[in-house]
């Protein structure tokens, strides 16, 4: 049984992975506001962890740190590579990179859900 060839394009992920999707946070008060957030496919993700990649220190020099500080280094890391996922939120607060990272630091369940769902 022959099947119709197709395109490799109806596998293509990119530009919804760039443009995102919106993302529900439910509020400690019952209410909800969006994050509009981008897959991990995304070329916003992709160039952040190359760049950060280029930018970690070796392997001797993590085992070197105490112990406190290389889980503050980790997290910190964390942090700003999740961040970049957030494209908007309905926040007062304008949706900078450091804000999103401010934010995931203070609600990191809702930093884990993101991760999770992109």
């Amino acid at each position: 049984m022959s099947k119709a060839a197709k395109s490799f394009k109806v596998m293509a992920i990119r530009a919804a992975s760039n443009d995102g999707v919106e993302f529900p946070v439910f509020l400690q008060d019952g209410s909800i506001v969006n994050l509009r957030v981008r897959s991990s496919w995304s070329d916003a993700f992709s160039v952040a962890k190359a760049r950060q990649a280029k930018t970690m220190p070796s392997q001797d020099e993590l085992k070197a740190m105490p112990e406190d500080e290389l889980e503050a280094f980790r997290l910190e890391k964390t942090l700003e590579l999740a961040a970049c996922l957030v494209v908007s939120g309905e926040f007062e607060e304008p949706c900078t990179h450091e804000n999103v990272i401010e934010f995931f630091r203070e609600a990191p369940h809702v930093m884990t859900a993101v991760d999770r769902f992109t």
